[in-house]
This record gives C-alpha cells, structure tokens and sequence, in this order.
C-alpha cells in the first residue's frame, strides 16, 4: 500500500501508473488546487 500526496502533474501521473503497475494498492491526492493539471486529474480518476 502506498499514500501519496503531490502535485498533480503529468510527472506524478507516470509516477502513480509505475507504482500501480508493480501491483501497490495507491491512495493519491492533490497537495496544491492551483498547481492541479485538470486533464491529468480527470485521466487518473478514469484509470481507476
């Protein structure tokens, strides 16, 4: 299991799909609204 709490951004996003992909069950949030990449949020939250 891992926790996370980042800048939504397409290097968090790689970030998140690699530890995902080694089979980590991830809880992930924004830690700033004003430097969230909307589109990069909207892909994750499709991903599951």
């Amino acid at each position: 299991r891992v926790a996370g709490c980042l800048h939504v951004t397409k290097e968090t996003a790689v970030l998140i799909e690699t530890i995902a992909a080694a089979g980590a069950e991830l809880s992930w949030s924004g830690c700033n609204p004003l430097s969230t990449q909307d589109d990069v949020a909207a892909w994750l939250a499709q991903q599951g």
